[in-house]
């Protein structure tokens, strides 16, 4: 199992330097989309610096991160100095990855992940407000990610929107651009919605690339996360924040230093919260947690072969 060694260490009481550093560049975007869980940290503002991007580099380096992240916060595009930063962070060793609403074109990454949030430009135009959907399908064709490229929906409770249909159209859409995949998830926050779901709906009848999608991200049964600690956030404010849905949760600034942040009494503090009691909003560290607890802390999967 990929990073088992920094897992075990998790299971067993430890905090391993995180895997993955979830960059913000900017709280800037290009998108008013209605659903946005990012509407706080717009009203912040906050752009990364070339000076501070070239210290999370070096940071993310030092403590033996594999992985970088360019996401938001905002649009991550938006900031001048991304497609510099992505090729510094590539040359210096670093899987990077950006997550994007590809209305501006894609800097050269690893892995290449653009939220497109609909089939057609109708509904684009409905989710994102802004009436940009062919620029992005065109930028989508250009970009030649050295890995791969996924293509993202979200799901939202937007009016008149048969999410069926949908899929098809994105899935014909990703089929042209030859995208290796498509990432469908809830947007809604509430955990009673009743949004027909359109895997079940479309179950059986979509070919290659094929669709990932996990319907329920709130269901958490633990009280304390075991998975933040694989991650760490730099906000476009230079702050470190404790994970991607909780970019609230801040322990320290980029310029101070990351060893000193990481083992501080606020970091600690905030692992030692209970999220969940708090009303997370989503959660994408939620399965991280649940193979840490299953597979190191139960020993599930061994038992399962007794």
């Amino acid at each position: 199992m990929v990073h088992s060694d920094r897992l075990r260490q998790i299971a067993d009481g430890g905090l391993p330097y995180p895997v993955i550093w979830h960059i913000y560049p900017t709280n800037a975007c290009n998108s008013k989309c209605s659903h946005c869980i990012m509407k706080t940290e717009r009203a912040k503002g906050g752009q990364l610096s070339a000076r501070q991007l070239v210290l999370a580099i070096n940071e993310a380096n030092h403590h033996g991160a594999t992985t970088m992240h360019f996401s938001g916060g905002g649009e991550p595009t938006l900031n001048p100095y991304l497609s510099y930063a992505a090729g510094d962070a590539h040359a210096s060793g670093l899987a990077v990855a950006l997550s994007t609403n590809g209305i501006l074109p894609a800097p050269a990454v690893d892995y290449l992940r653009v939220s497109i949030d609909a089939g057609c430009r109708e509904t684009y135009r409905k989710v994102r407000g802004v009436d940009c959907f062919d620029r992005v399908v065109a930028n989508i064709k250009k970009a030649r990610p050295r890995k791969d490229l996924g293509l993202a929906m979200l799901i939202t409770d937007t009016p008149d929107v048969d999410w069926a249909t949908e899929l098809r159209w994105l899935h014909n859409i990703a089929k042209e651009v030859r995208a290796d995949f498509i990432h469908i998830r809830p947007a809604w926050y509430d955990r009673q919605s009743t949004i027909p779901w359109p895997c079940e709906l479309c179950a059986g009848d979509l070919e290659a690339p094929p669709v990932y999608y996990r319907r329920d991200k709130f269901d958490r049964s633990w009280k304390t996360c075991c998975a933040t600690p694989l991650n760490v956030v730099v906000t476009a404010n230079g702050e470190f924040a404790l994970c991607q849905d909780r970019p609230d949760l801040t322990f320290g600034r980029l310029e101070d230093g990351f060893g000193k942040a990481w083992s501080s009494k606020a970091h600690l503090d905030l692992l030692s919260r209970h999220f969940p009691d708090e009303g997370c909003p989503r959660c994408v560290m939620g399965p991280y947690h649940e193979i840490i607890e299953q597979v190191y802390i139960r020993d599930e999967m061994r038992l399962a072969l007794v």
